[in-house]
């Protein structure tokens, strides 16, 4: 790997409330993969937010897509934008008649 290869690694450090399997991620490979955190501006139960999870991981280029677990109403998402847009991945959340927003970048 050279030099500019290495710097384009991106690192990715989730905070104690935002696990997959009991497990930070860190990504340590070369990745185009980014993350962003959606608000979700309703209140939703959990298997509308279990359902929303599932379609947006079922999305071609997510990564992983979940609530937090102390903050329902935000959704973190990880996504190669190569393969899909931040806006598609708002516009997956709207065609299931809920409202949300980017907030923005991890």
């Amino acid at each position: 790997m050279s030099w500019q290869q290495t710097a384009k690694v991106i690192y990715l450090r989730l905070t104690s409330d935002e696990h997959i399997d009991g497990r930070d991620i860190m990504t340590t490979k070369l990745s185009h993969k980014i993350g962003l955190v959606l608000h979700i501006d309703e209140t939703l139960e959990a298997s509308q937010r279990e359902d929303i999870e599932q379609v947006i991981n079922a999305e071609k280029g997510i990564g992983s897509a979940r609530f937090t677990e102390r903050r329902p109403h935000l959704m973190v998402v990880e996504y190669d934008p190569e393969l899909i847009s931040s806006t598609r991945v708002l516009a997956s959340i709207h065609h299931q008649s809920v409202c949300a927003q980017l907030v923005g970048p991890i």
